[in-house]
């Protein structure tokens, strides 16, 4: 079994896991707060969070994708949102708090020409498998940029893209990426998911 979850983790605080697959949600330096908040509550409310599903499942089960924030005190490491005004207030410090030079760290492992442009709108999501080469250069990473995706049930409709690549092909990443599987995998699935989606999913590596 394999299931995508999340968690929000500040400041320089490790990885809390030995995790099948690690990401991080990337936005560029000074993104609009509103941009920020609605990516947040896509992510939110789409993927679970993680440490309640460690209490049941092993960490090498899931593909955790990390919100960075700065202040630990400011959003809760589960965030979990029992309601949609909950779920406003946790996104609210969420991206009050957003830890953009960790992002910038974590983008700092793309190669030059897969990184988000200062224009950019956001997010990208990098994932890398195994967990332990997260952050890590010249490594396979996962890119999925969702700056061409716009309003609430779309973003929604693309994390749950991403969590369903997650949870149904777990052989794309649990003894790392795989690179000819998920290039196979991504080529089938560009019409199925529509251009704008489908070609934003993307293995790279350090030759690009």
């Amino acid at each position: 079994m394999a299931i995508a979850t999340r968690i929000f983790l500040a400041g320089n605080e490790p990885i809390p896991g030995q995790f099948g697959a690690v990401a991080v949600v990337i936005f560029p330096n000074g993104s609009s707060p509103a941009r920020l908040q609605q990516v947040c509550r896509a992510f939110v409310a789409v993927l679970d969070d993680s440490r309640t599903v460690s209490e049941r499942l092993p960490d090498a089960a899931q593909m955790v994708t990390v919100w960075p924030v700065r202040d630990r005190g400011a959003v809760p490491r589960s965030g979990v949102a029992n309601s949609p005004a909950e779920a406003d207030r946790i996104c609210a410090a969420a991206a009050a708090n957003y830890d953009y030079l960790r992002a910038q760290q974590a983008q700092a492992a793309l190669p030059t020409a897969e990184r988000l442009k200062p224009t950019a709108r956001g997010p990208l999501l990098a994932a890398w498998a195994p967990g332990a080469n997260f952050g890590q250069q010249r490594v396979a990473i996962l890119r999925y940029d969702l700056s061409g995706v716009a309003g609430d049930q779309r973003l929604i409709d693309a994390m749950r893209i991403w969590k369903d690549k997650i949870e149904r092909q777990p052989e794309l990443w649990q003894s790392g990426w795989n690179a000819t599987k998920v290039r196979l995998w991504l080529s089938t699935q560009v019409d199925a998911l529509g251009a704008q989606i489908g070609a934003a999913m993307k293995l790279v590596s350090a030759g690009g």
